[in-house]
């Protein structure tokens, strides 16, 4: 007997650029023109929250991991703030963009483990341990956003 599945899926894709940024995350922005640091951040998609809320990725990514930069990119798209590259000294934007390489590269890495596993005992067990540990670890490498 043959049987037929039809399945629809609706995604929310964000774009890559961000006005908030203005492109002053470069290493950020680079990688994740590759496939191999987008299909990680699947990892996430669990701590998606408010992600309706975000122009582009990088916006919701530092927002997700670095919950103090959050009122910042907020602030912008409500025009309370300029970009980053206007009132953010350069060093910590530098920085900025340095953690968040650092986040992608843990999170491809991850990914691929996930994957391993899962092909290995056809299980996605790892996903909730690896979602609900990724916050902690990361987000204390970011520098503090200035104050307003």
């Amino acid at each position: 007997m043959l049987s037929l599945q039809q399945a629809c899926r609706i995604e929310q894709r964000l774009p890559l650029k961000s006005g908030f940024f203005k492109s002053v995350l470069p290493r950020t922005e680079s990688l994740l023109k590759r496939l191999e640091y987008q299909k990680p951040l699947r990892l996430l998609k669990d701590l998606y929250e408010d992600g309706d809320d975000y122009q582009g990725v990088i916006d919701w990514l530092l927002a997700l991991l670095a919950p103090a930069w959050k009122s910042h990119v907020l602030g912008f798209y409500r025009n309370e703030n300029g970009p980053m590259v206007t009132y953010v000294p350069a060093k910590t934007i530098e920085k900025v963009d340095r953690v968040m390489v650092w986040a992608l590269v843990q999170f491809s890495a991850l990914y691929k483990m996930q994957r391993k596993e899962g092909w290995e005992t056809g299980s996605d067990r790892l996903e909730a341990a690896t979602t609900k540990g990724i916050k902690p670890i990361i987000g204390p490498r970011f520098p503090a956003p200035p104050s307003r």
